[in-house]
């Protein structure tokens, strides 16, 4: 670890510290460039497959509901060397801009998320947080904030506040 000793020593920390920011983030443009553009190339290949795939399902989809009642009359499904295909019993619960209401009224299947409001409490005094089991806790937490302009190391800057 570098030893800073003077405010010199401080500027020319944060002026290397602000090139780094600069080199990772220039990486990090270069990564996402490179993953979009293997995105668009891997989206190029597979598109003509998910296209055949589409259609072939939907034609087995269709030659299934056709021949429904001579094939999956008894069995819903029929096997064959490289799948199975066939019908699914399912169900789903469909609602209305009255369920919600109507369910709360009767107090029934309804789910309620609680959370603490952290930002609400922080107006509470210590007194009225201690009889609920929370309490304020106060820190100073240090900070470096980059300019965007980088300046050579070397050049004095910087306050003593």
């Amino acid at each position: 670890m570098k030893q800073i000793e003077t405010l010199t020593d401080v500027s020319d920390s944060l002026a290397t510290l602000s090139e780094l920011e600069q080199t990772i983030t220039a990486l990090k443009v270069q990564l996402e460039e490179r993953i979009t553009k293997a995105k668009t190339t891997y989206s190029d290949q597979v598109s003509p497959f998910v296209g055949q795939r589409d259609a072939l399902t939907k034609a087995l989809k269709k030659w299934a509901t056709e021949n429904k009642k001579a094939h999956f009359s008894v069995a819903k499904s029929k096997a064959f060397p490289h799948g199975r295909i066939g019908f699914r019993k399912s169900s789903k619960v469909t609602t209305t801009k009255r369920t919600l209401g109507l369910l709360v009224e009767r107090g029934v299947a309804i789910r309620t998320k609680h959370d603490i409001d952290k930002t609400a409490l922080a107006t509470w005094t210590d007194e009225q947080l201690k009889e609920v089991g929370a309490k304020h806790s106060r820190s100073e937490t240090f900070f470096i904030d980059l300019e965007d302009t980088v300046l050579p190391p070397g050049q004095e800057g910087g306050s003593d506040e």
